[in-house]
């Protein structure tokens, strides 16, 4: 503050010099500065006011500022000297403070995890991108994995939603015959299932003939036979396609065994004509009257499967194929089958000729099924577990037979709950469901429809005909 009235005091000398001709009338030197200040012209004091309130203003701010910034004082504080002016008023000023940076940014991890690598140091200048460290976190790689199952199954779902609203739009998925058509309205309401028509692929059609036991041996797949039809007085070839070695009984104790016989049809077969295969045995020739059922079960667009391994296929082939030579046992199963799974959405059915990209693959002997992971897998009937394992190419496997030759073959369990020799019943849990669950039905090593077993209320039979 001295300096500050010295330089007022100057000012003040220098702005009011002494005329000659009022010299008689200066302030004694007695009065001082108040004196001064009584003399002095009021505009001048007003001045004088505000360049003094402005200048403690100033000291103010850098006083309050040199506070809050400032801090406690450390070594790394650096004394800082600044001039400030008003008008002519001039005035040093000196404190001291820390430094902020103007723009500063907190990292911290989303997760927990293990530091594996460490790429900078402390004080180090770094640019965008510059990697700091490396963290390992299992946590995380869980959660990713199954929120990209989640998503599988949701983009599975959505595929099945999107062929509803494509078959809202009903089209012949290939030549053939149209029957038991429904009539059908503008305004009629239907229901998802109900049936409004077959179609039917009456150009290759499948027989199916008894044989006494006798013969087995006699008659192998790829053996010709000739297909009589009495009502149009021709025949037909065919080709034995299976051979399925079951025990059926006739009324009068004979022990029989299926064959299954396929013939190529130009228009002459119908659904429900009656023919006869006629087979020639060792120069003994007998036939069979038989029922002609059309072969119809469409197509499906399916994703490219990814190929299998050798080691896979080799594994496969020395656990499962030997099922289908097991000796047959009795009759296990008693009633209707049961579909494993409570919960489903058929992705491919049995029968349905595979599409990938418009191009037609292999017919599908097996049916998948969309499921609820952790749902219990339920036995379809009453049996014997022959089969329960973890294979490459099918994932955790159980096989189950029934009696006379067939069997039901679950694949792509999520966990296993009986095992080999196990003696299960109709309904009992057999594993745990996961995602996708394929079942195969199979009569010795045929496959056969599913949906029959579980729809007929007497369950698996067989019927003479005559």
């Amino acid at each position: 503050m001295s300096e500050v009235k010295d330089l007022e005091n100057k000012t003040l000398s220098q702005a009011e010099p002494v005329l000659p001709d009022t010299a008689e009338k200066a302030v004694p030197t007695s009065q001082g500065v108040k004196g001064k200040w009584k003399n002095m012209p009021r505009q001048k004091r007003r001045r004088m006011i505000r360049r003094i309130i402005a200048l403690v203003v100033v000291l103010a701010v850098v006083v309050g500022l040199i506070k809050v910034f400032g801090g406690k004082k450390t070594d790394d504080t650096q004394i800082v000297t600044d001039t400030v002016q008003y008008g002519s008023i001039t005035s040093t000023v000196e404190g001291n403070g820390l430094t902020k940076a103007k723009k500063s940014e907190t990292i911290t991890l989303t997760t927990a995890g293990t530091v594996t690598d460490v790429m900078v140091t402390e004080g180090q200048k770094v640019t965008a991108g510059t990697p700091l460290f490396t963290v390992d976190s299992e946590a995380a790689r869980t959660a990713v994995q199954k929120a990209r199952k989640d998503v599988e199954g949701y983009e599975k779902q959505l595929n099945t939603l999107q062929k509803d609203i494509a078959g809202l739009n009903l089209a012949a998925g290939y030549p053939g015959k149209l029957m038991d058509v429904v009539t059908l309205n503008p305004g009629d309401t239907i229901n998802k299932g109900d049936k409004v028509a077959t179609l039917s692929d009456d150009t290759r059609l499948r027989l199916e003939q008894y044989y006494s036991y006798a013969y087995a041996g006699d008659i192998k797949v790829g053996q010709t036979v000739q297909v009589s039809i009495p009502s149009l007085m021709s025949t037909i070839p065919g080709t034995v396609e299976a051979v399925h070695m079951v025990s059926r009984i006739t009324p009068e104790g004979s022990k029989l065994f299926s064959a299954e016989i396929v013939v190529k049809n130009e228009g002459a077969l119908t659904a429900d004509m009656a023919a006869s295969a006629t087979v020639t045995v060792n120069g003994e020739t007998f036939a069979r009257t038989l029922t002609v059922l059309p072969k119809d079960f469409g197509t499906v667009e399916v994703e490219p499967e990814p190929a299998s391994t050798e080691a896979a296929n080799t594994e496969f082939r020395n656990n499962i194929w030997p099922l289908y030579e097991q000796p047959v046992r009795e009759k296990l199963w008693a009633g209707a089958f049961l579909c494993p799974a409570e919960n489903y959405m058929t992705l491919v059915d049995f029968g349905q000729v595979k599409v990938t990209g418009g191009q037609q693959g292999s017919r599908s002997n097996s049916t998948r099924l969309y499921t609820i992971p952790g749902e219990p897998c339920r036995a379809p009937a009453g049996g014997v577990v022959v089969f329960a394992g973890n294979l490459a190419l099918t994932g955790n496997t159980v096989v189950i037979d029934h009696g006379c030759g067939v069997r039901s073959y679950l694949y792509g369990l999520q966990e296993l709950s009986v095992t080999r020799g196990q003696t299960v019943e109709r309904g009992q849990a057999v594993g745990v469901l996961g995602e996708e669950l394929t079942m195969d039905f199979k009569l010795g090593s045929k496959s056969v429809n599913p949906w029959p077993l579980f729809q007929t209320s007497g369950g698996l039979f067989w019927k003479e005909n005559g």
